[in-house]
């Protein structure tokens, strides 16, 4: 059935930007990596960033580095999970190559954010070999850059950085995760009774026009006073043989087939107030339209703070507290570990490789347990002291993320 209108959904859920890859020195060309059980880890020595996508629509990634003007190597890589019988993998696809080139604009001061007080963004991004899933947001005048990756049919995401024949002293890595925008200015559609009838317009028009000249003529004729109309107005007197009667009989007739093949007066009448409408419609979708490009502007410039643009603008400036974006690496099996946060603030918790404890005591005791967060879970928990404690039991090497939601 034919529809006329806007149709789509928007959605806005994000997470806090990440430092996932920090001070980074690699130096060996890179490589597109092989199918594997699992996409490669988070790791300095070998350049790689891992993103887990968890079921959200787009990546952004921006890179930073300790000097203006030096430039990086990063390669994007997508991983889809596989299956083969009983057998799990994951399969590579690339997604886009180039470089990046650090600006002049700083990260902010050493211990608040990123590993040094020089460090500054990339405000140039370039692509030597690209995917139909990524997209560059290139300024190159000293504001952040960013490569947005459309991310949606991925479990995960790896950036790998290398300073091989390049210049680069460090590379650090910043992601956030986050649904897209996408679908609510899309898919306008018009009725078979809509703007598809435009012919039809132009016939009635002509039949119309067509009926205005004859009756004008039938006016003329049936004058009950064939002398002047006044002084100063002359009335024209025709013999009965000067009346074109074939012509108007003619024409009359036309006009009646006109006006029946459209189904009547009535039902031309109709059409031409629906054209009315479908006309009306497309200038509040217009509207629409306009007032969603202003906002995306809005964004932009810094007038509101409401959208995704809004989002990663005020990253820039953000100050997280304590304990934001860090690691919860359980080195050994069934050991308490335990990292300072502040005490009222919110945290999200999220593992990529198996289960982990988490408590205000040693975790280990069940007895301490407060909550216990599985792969692809996230859990939100409010710190009620300055110390969180978290121990798996599922091996050595399982990896969570801790990142600040609210800080009260």
């Amino acid at each position: 059935m034919a529809k006329s209108g806007i149709r789509g959904s928007v959605s806005l859920t994000k997470e806090i930007a990440q430092v996932k890859l920090s001070a980074c020195t690699y130096n060996t060309a890179l490589a597109m990596p092989q199918v594997a059980t699992d996409p490669p880890a988070t790791d300095t020595t070998t350049g790689y960033a891992l993103i887990a996508v968890g079921g959200q629509n787009y990546v952004a990634v921006m890179f930073a580095g300790t000097a203006t003007g030096e430039i990086l190597g990063w390669q994007a890589v997508g991983w889809q999970p596989t299956r083969n019988g009983s057998l799990y993998g994951s399969v590579p696809e690339k997604l886009g190559e180039g470089l990046a080139t650090y600006g002049t604009l700083a990260l902010g001061a050493k211990g608040i954010f990123i590993e040094s007080a020089a460090a500054l963004w990339a405000d140039t991004i370039t692509e030597t070999s690209s995917n139909p899933a990524t997209r560059v947001y290139s300024p190159g005048n000293n504001e952040a850059a960013i490569l947005i990756i459309d991310a949606g049919r991925f479990s995960h995401i790896t950036i790998q950085v290398s300073r091989n024949g390049q210049d680069a002293t460090t590379m650090t890595v910043v992601t956030q995760v986050a649904d897209s925008i996408g679908g609510a200015l899309a898919n306008i559609e018009i009725a078979d009774t809509g703007l598809a009838t435009a012919v039809l317009q132009t016939t009635g028009n002509t039949a119309l026009g067509q009926i205005e000249t004859a009756i004008e003529k039938i006016d003329h004729l049936t004058a009950a006073n064939s002398g002047n109309k006044d002084a100063a107005t002359q009335r024209v007197v025709l013999a009965t043989d000067d009346i074109p009667t074939a012509l108007v009989n003619t024409n009359i007739g036309a006009n009646d087939a006109a006006v029946a093949s459209q189904g009547g007066v009535g039902s031309l009448s109709a059409k031409l107030r629906l054209v009315t409408s479908q006309l009306n419609t497309i200038d509040a979708d217009t509207g629409s339209i306009k007032l969603a490009t202003e906002g995306t502007e809005d964004e932009i410039d810094g007038t509101t703070s409401d959208g995704p643009l809004a989002d990663i603008v005020a990253l820039l400036k953000a100050v997280p507290v304590l304990g934001s974006g860090q690691e919860l690496l359980c080195v050994a099996n069934t050991t308490n570990y335990n990292l300072t946060v502040v005490a009222g603030a919110t945290y999200k918790i999220t593992t990529e490789n198996g289960t982990i404890y988490i408590g205000e005591a040693d975790s280990t005791s069940d007895a301490n347990r407060m909550d216990t967060i599985t792969t692809g879970m996230k859990a939100y928990y409010t710190a009620i002291g300055t110390t969180l404690h978290y121990s798996t039991e599922d091996g050595a090497g399982i990896i969570g993320r801790l990142s600040r939601i609210v800080n009260t």
